[in-house]
Order: structure tokens, then C-alpha cells, then sequence
């Protein structure tokens, strides 16, 4: 019979069997670890990889909607447009932001694509628009003081609202870029006490269906008649967590600004779709590979072939060179890594080192490279140093002359934008009118009815042409006395503050007495009239004589 343990031995048992417990319980955890990383790693992979190459996804979607009841409608037909859809781009809300998400990564990640935002925006939106409020009816002379309380009020409604940027963006410039990225936009704007208003921008997302809303009617959070899809009766834009969460707004105190859409067409579509996506995604591709093939090769200054070592002896100096090594998901195992740095390639005798395609095609690869970033432009007939960067592009002053395709295109664009912004500021100066805020030097109140017969609000562009500075002073000099241009007009094309223009010049007539010097127009004075003076008298010209 054996002896019962002593208390010492199962004291040191149970000793073991915890520290045994304990290292099962690591083990656990490791392993459980271990998978959580390597879960980890395929997420980032497969996140990486997906992540600007939504488009051929959804080019495998439009031929599913393509072919939806081929035998019954066909491609075009009418019922397929008849709410607002835009078939066969998108017909619902959810197949629209299909289009907006990759647009938006690319403007977010995308280099080439963010730096062709910039420069549109630099010419469409520039430095910012001028607002002026000038007599409707020409040569109209305006009650005194009359002109002065409307600017004001214009004045107040761009500082209170940030409309030319601060702290944030400028209103105008993010309408744009939004506008242009996702398709469209909105600007909710909201009615103050004591005549002020409040313009907040509204998200494309946040433009949607309302709970129980008839989709005859309000598809894409657009209300229009069933019959009438051009005239927008209401916009539905939601602020909470659910579309519950929402306000109705009335078209004139909401402005929807849409891209890529005809009237009828509820919503827009992004510049950054289609062709144009593709295109930027792979130029960012295609630079990424080319420099880091391009970073490898100039590591690469030599390579050892082992004279004797066998292939399995040149693996374990690999491996043991690697810096880290990392999970190869198709195999189960992993693979030694080692970053790329200056030194020596290893191969065993008998193999022959080949230097990778990208060495000897990197000129025809850059080819490529331009190819994609100028059919990126193409969508807006911008030069190639706009889309590209390339400074030995195409002559920077001809791109911006006012025959090119570049400018047209741009001043195209500005007159839907401008009319847009001026909608918004007479909106304000509407609002403060109807609270008696516009009134005459007198104390005289003017309602909204008797101002618009009255007043006009000016909304001017930055001009996206080269322009000769001297010629166009010499031109304004001809055509403001003839009543073609005005003083005012000519002060904003050039950047000017019309009222601090006024003040200082009155400034200089009160110092002064008198106006500013008249510059030379064309013919007098100067090499050509002493020329003209010379034929008058019988005499040959003289190009030099002056």
C-alpha cells in the first residue's frame, strides 16, 4: 500500500499545475492574439487594396442595371428618368453615393487629383467674388443714402457668415470644391432676428428622402410635381441620425447647386467619376510603382554571386538578413522582409541577375503617366500644366488668353456660380428689407417690393484671362466715359475695394483739389502720334526719334 503524499509534495503539485494552467492560458491568449493581428493585416490588405478601386466594381453594377427589364423598357425609356433618376448612372440614393465614395478618397489621398482641385478653384473662385448694390435702371439716380444701407446690409451678411473665409474656408470656395466633388451641394439659410441671416452649407448625404415621403414626389430629398421634375417645390435635409431627424426647406431659402445633371435630373454627379477617376487613380498607381521600383534599384549598388554556396545556403543568409518577416496569407507561413537600403542583391552561382522592366521603361511609363493626367484635365479643357504640374508644358500666357478653350470653359462655369451667389445675397438683402432695415438718408423705410424696381445686386468674377494692364487702362479710359463699362466694374476685374477707392479719392480731391492724371489713350501722345505728326508735315518717319 502506498504512502499518502506529504503535505510538502502536493503543496509543490499543485505548485506546478498552476504555473502549467498559467502558461496554457499565455499560450491562449497568444494565440488568440496571433489571429487578431493577422485579421488585422488582411482588413488593412484588403482595405488597401480596395480602397481606390471601387470603379471597376461598380462598371460591373451599371451592366447589371443596364440590362434590367431589357424586354419590357430598354435602355432609355421614359419611366426611367420619370422621378429624377439619371439612368443608367444611378436611379437610387444608395447606387449615387456608389459614385461619391471613390470620388471623395481620391480628393482626400490623391495628390494629382487634390492639386486639380486647387487650380480650378484658383481660377472659378480665385481670390473670391464681388458684391455690389448699384442702381436697376442705367443712369438712375437712387435716394441719397439709399445705396449705402443696402451695401451694408451686404456687407454684414458676407462678414457674419465668413463668406470670404477666416478661420474656416470661404463659403464660396467650399461650394465649389463640394459641388464639384460630390455632384452637388446646398446652403440652408435661416432667417435672424433684426434682418440678419444665417447661410450654413448642407452635405450631398444629408439631401434625402423623408421618412413616408411618396417617391413620386420627393425622390432624393428633392419635392417636386410628378409632372413638372424642373420646378423644386422643397428640399428635405436631414440633421440627426435618421432621416427622421430633418427639416423641409423652401426653395428660396435654399440653394442646391448640382454638376453633371440636366434640368429634371434631381441630383448631380462628381467631376471625379468614370474616366476621369480612373485616370487620376491610376496616374497615382503608376507614380507610386515607378518610385518605389525606382528607390529599390538605386539601393541595389552591386550583386554577390556565391561561388559554392548552394541555393538553400544563400535562403538562410537571406533570411537571416531580413529585418522582420511578415505572414504570407496564401501560404499559411511567412516571408522574411528587408527594407529597402543601400547594399548587396545575393544570388548562387548559376543565376544570372536581371534588372527589373522598370529600369529600362521608366521614360515610356512617364509617358503613360502624363497620358492619364491630361485626360484627367480634358473634362475641363485645362492646359497640361494644370493637370500634370509640368512647367515645359505648353505656353503658360496662351493657355490664358481669352480665345482659349481653358478660359471659355471657366467663364462658362463662373456664370452659373455667380448667379447662384447672387441669389443668395439679394436673399439676405430681401430679409433685412421686410425687417425695415433698408432705409434712405431721411429714416425713409423701403419694402422689398419698392427696392427691387430700385436697386440691383452686382456680382462680379475674378477674370481668369492674362490681361495687359496698361492696354486694359487705356481701354477702360475709352469705354467708361462712352457708358460701356464703370469705374466700379473696373475696380473689382482688378481686385479693387470700391469703397476704400471712393473714400481715398475724395481724400485726394479735399487735399488736393483736383482729379487724379488722366492716362495717354492710344494716339495721343507718344511714338506713334509724333510718328502721324511727322507724315502730316511732309517729313519720313523716324522710329527712332522717340
Amino acid at each position: 500500500m502506498n504512502n499518502p503524499p506529504s503535505a510538502d509534495a502536493r503543496t509543490e503539485e499543485l505548485r506546478r499545475l498552476r504555473i502549467e494552467n498559467r502558461l496554457a492560458a499565455e499560450r491562449i491568449r497568444e494565440n488568440r492574439l496571433s489571429r487578431v493581428r493577422m485579421a488585422e493585416q488582411r482588413r488593412t490588405q484588403l482595405l488597401e487594396s480596395m480602397s481606390l478601386n471601387w470603379m471597376p466594381a461598380y462598371a460591373d453594377y451599371l451592366d447589371r442595371i443596364t440590362n434590367r427589364d431589357p424586354q419590357f423598357a430598354g435602355p432609355t425609356s421614359r419611366w426611367q428618368r420619370a422621378r429624377g433618376q439619371n439612368y443608367p448612372i444611378f436611379q437610387t440614393e444608395q447606387e449615387l453615393a456608389l459614385l461619391r465614395a471613390p470620388a471623395r478618397l481620391l480628393l482626400a489621398t490623391n495628390s494629382y487629383a487634390i492639386g486639380l482641385m486647387e487650380g480650378l478653384t484658383s481660377y472659378v473662385v480665385g481670390t473670391g467674388f464681388t458684391y455690389r448694390v448699384a442702381p436697376k435702371a442705367r443712369n438712375a439716380q437712387l435716394p441719397d443714402g439709399l445705396a449705402e444701407s443696402c451695401q451694408l446690409v451686404v456687407d454684414e451678411f458676407l462678414d457674419r457668415n465668413s463668406w470670404h473665409g477666416g478661420e474656416e474656408v470661404s463659403i464660396e470656395e467650399e461650394l465649389f470644391q463640394r459641388s464639384v466633388g460630390d455632384g452637388d451641394c446646398g446652403l440652408a439659410l435661416y432667417r435672424q432676428s433684426g434682418g440678419a441671416t444665417e447661410a450654413r452649407i448642407v452635405d450631398a448625404d444629408q439631401i434625402t428622402m423623408p421618412p413616408g415621403g411618396d417617391p413620386r414626389e420627393w425622390l432624393f430629398g428633392v419635392l417636386t410635381d410628378p409632372g413638372d421634375l424642373q420646378r423644386p417645390l422643397g428640399y428635405w435635409v436631414q440633421f440627426g441620425p435618421t432621416p427622421a431627424d430633418g427639416e423641409e426647406f423652401s426653395p428660396d431659402e435654399f440653394l442646391h447647386l448640382k454638376r453633371n445633371a440636366w434640368r429634371g435630373i434631381k441630383r448631380g454627379t462628381p467631376d471625379y467619376s468614370f474616366d476621369t477617376g480612373d485616370a487620376l487613380r491610376l496616374a497615382g498607381v503608376l507614380r507610386e510603382n515607378l518610385t518605389e521600383g525606382a528607390a529599390v534599384q538605386a539601393a541595389i549598388v552591386g550583386v554577390r554571386q556565391h561561388e559554392s554556396a548552394t541555393q538553400e545556403t544563400v535562403q538562410r543568409f537571406v533570411d537571416d538578413d531580413a529585418d522582420f518577416t511578415e505572414p504570407n496569407f496564401a501560404t499559411g507561413g511567412t516571408v522574411p522582409v528587408r527594407r529597402a537600403r543601400v547594399g548587396m542583391e545575393d544570388v548562387p552561382k548559376g543565376l544570372t541577375y536581371v534588372a527589373g522592366p522598370g529600369a529600362q521603361n521608366a521614360a515610356a511609363h512617364l509617358a503613360v503617366l502624363e497620358s492619364c493626367l491630361r485626360g484627367a484635365g480634358v473634362r475641363w479643357n485645362a492646359p497640361e500644366w494644370l493637370s500634370t504640374g509640368t512647367g515645359s508644358a505648353i505656353n503658360y500666357a496662351s493657355s490664358l488668353t481669352t480665345e482659349s478653350p481653358f478660359v471659355k470653359t471657366i467663364l462658362r462655369r463662373q456664370k452659373q456660380y455667380r448667379e447662384a451667389f447672387r441669389r443668395v445675397v439679394a436673399f439676405a438683402l430681401q430679409w433685412a428689407a421686410e425687417c425695415g432695415r433698408i432705409r434712405d438718408a431721411n429714416g425713409n423705410a423701403y419694402d422689398w417690393h419698392t427696392l427691387q424696381r430700385l436697386v440691383d445686386v452686382q456680382c462680379e468674377a475674378p477674370s481668369p484671362e492674362t490681361r495687359n494692364l496698361l492696354e486694359d487702362a487705356q481701354r477702360a479710359a475709352i469705354e467708361i466715359p462712352l457708358g460701356v463699362d464703370s469705374r466700379q466694374q473696373y475696380a473689382q476685374r482688378h481686385g479693387g475695394d470700391w469703397d476704400r477707392i471712393t473714400s481715398d479719392n475724395r481724400d485726394w480731391l479735399a487735399e488736393n483739389g483736383r482729379d487724379a492724371v488722366e492716362l495717354p489713350l492710344p494716339g495721343r501722345g507718344g511714338p506713334a502720334a509724333a510718328a502721324a505728326e511727322r507724315l502730316a508735315g511732309g517729313m519720313d518717319p523716324d522710329p527712332l526719334a522717340d
